[in-house]
């Protein structure tokens, strides 16, 4: 396979010739995953008794990112649409298996890794841990979530219509056309995985109160 140097003679129409970049191919011995010197350009994975928030914090952060873009620059909305519903979708999964995890720990419930991406089922887990840890709080706002998990999950029930075009039978994953205002998702996502993240976080705190106290008194 012959890489060729573009020039506008490639397009007659149009007067003068200029040269085009070359493509940036692969080149022989090129590593993905590798330390460099620049270490502000390394990211430390792995080995971390807390990852799950450094997975939704990095889902939602890409989120947001993709989402400025597109309010700052007024373009690439049609493009960027697909990564910014899954990557909101991936993050809204992984912190109800987050708090689903975190309350059964502090319920001295097993924790049970959960495969499936349907999110309606994890709510239904965790609300009622949320209820329990937190009987008089506000019913209202568990039901606005509830609600944003429902619409989550009826566009996109197994979390791939905006990360393939075509389903496992050829169908289009996105069979009808509609628009999608992408501040707006991006505003009640956030609301939600706040939600959800501060759930998490009061259930940690309470789950590192109650180790202490069951050290103190294993002494």
């Amino acid at each position: 396979m012959v890489r060729r140097v573009m020039t506008m003679d490639d397009a007659p129409s149009v007067e003068g010739t200029t040269t085009l970049p070359e493509l940036p191919w692969p080149r022989a011995g090129d590593v993905l995953f590798s330390e460099a010197p620049d270490w502000w350009h390394n990211a430390c994975v792995g080995r971390s008794k807390e990852q799950w928030y450094g997975y939704i914090e990095g889902y939602k952060q890409a989120a947001n990112i993709l989402v400025r873009q597109v309010v700052e620059t007024r373009s690439d909305q049609d493009f960027l649409v697909f990564p910014i519903v899954f990557l909101f979708r991936q993050a809204v999964e992984l912190s109800l298996k987050h708090l689903l995890f975190k309350g059964n720990q502090l319920l001295d419930r097993t924790p049970v890794a959960r495969i499936r991406h349907k999110l309606v089922p994890l709510w239904e887990e965790c609300r009622p841990i949320v209820e329990e840890v937190w009987p008089a709080g506000p019913k209202q706002d568990l039901d606005a979530v509830g609600e944003v998990l429902r619409q989550f999950e009826e566009r996109d029930p197994g979390s791939t219509a905006f990360r393939y075009p075509v389903d496992t039978s050829g169908n289009a994953s996105l069979p009808v056309s509609e628009r999608i205002n992408l501040r707006n998702l991006s505003d009640v996502a956030n609301r939600a995985l706040a939600l959800l993240e501060s759930c998490a976080c009061g259930i940690g705190e309470y789950l590192e109160y109650k180790r202490e106290n069951e050290w103190d008194r294993a002494r």
